[in-house]
């Protein structure tokens, strides 16, 4: 034994160790080695191909853009969610609306699918002239279609530039179909802005299906003044 020990204790380069070292190795070996047991085999690790698969993070997750439908985009930007009260004081007759322009889809029908029907001038309670604009919208198919596929848009020009649009009615969203063979009612209120009523107004529609676009020319008026 002693001459094991001292055959032990010597490195392959031949130098010597302390055989009470070389002994507590041997007895550390022998007493953690029952305990360790058999190492686990290696693995390979997967790779993360999609976000789904990530494991899920305590942290705070990031805030995310919420895009509105489009049943909540409104359809036309108004500045009033009423119509607004007005005093009305004079009613354009039909010879003084005109239809100076209009692109539109026929259905190889002779109608028109536009039809201007009430134009009446006012002041409100706070003295701005008040436009009201009612018109329909016919569908002259025989099936139905999507009244508004894009936003559309509605302006009156006057000599100053393009009036202010109060309040428009009816139209819930973009997308809304129209039956064969209806009709549809549309109401606006224009605010005018210092409007002579020796001047031509013009209305314009864009974009309301089957219209592409379409522009109405209302005669000048005279209104007595005191």
């Amino acid at each position: 034994m002693r001459d094991l020990c001292q055959y032990l204790a010597l490195t392959p380069f031949g130098c010597p160790l302390s055989l009470r070292a070389l002994l507590g190795v041997f007895v550390c070996a022998a007493t953690v080695a029952p305990l360790a047991g058999p190492l686990p085999a290696l693995t390979e690790s997967p790779t993360m191909t999609r976000a789904d698969q990530a494991t899920p993070q305590t942290s705070a997750k990031p805030a995310t853009t919420v895009q509105p439908s489009p049943e909540s985009t409104p359809v036309v930007p108004a500045a009033e969610s009423t119509p607004p009260k007005f005093t009305e004081e004079f009613v354009y007759a039909e010879d003084m609306i005109r239809m100076y322009s209009m692109s539109y889809e026929s259905f190889d029908s002779p109608e028109r699918p536009l039809r201007m029907t009430r134009v009446v001038f006012g002041h409100d309670h706070e003295g701005h002239q008040i436009l009201q604009i009612a018109f329909t919208i016919e569908n002259l198919s025989n099936r139905d279609f999507q009244l508004a596929p894009k936003k559309p848009s509605f302006t009156l020009d006057e000599d100053t530039g393009p009036a202010t649009l109060l309040h428009f009615c009816c139209l819930t969203h973009l997308g809304e179909r129209m039956p064969a063979r209806q009709k549809r009612k549309f109401v606006l209120f224009f605010q005018l802005s210092n409007w002579d009523s020796g001047e031509d107004l013009f209305f314009r529609i864009g974009e309301l299906w089957p219209i592409s676009i379409a522009q109405v020319r209302f005669r000048r008026i005279r209104l007595q003044t005191d």
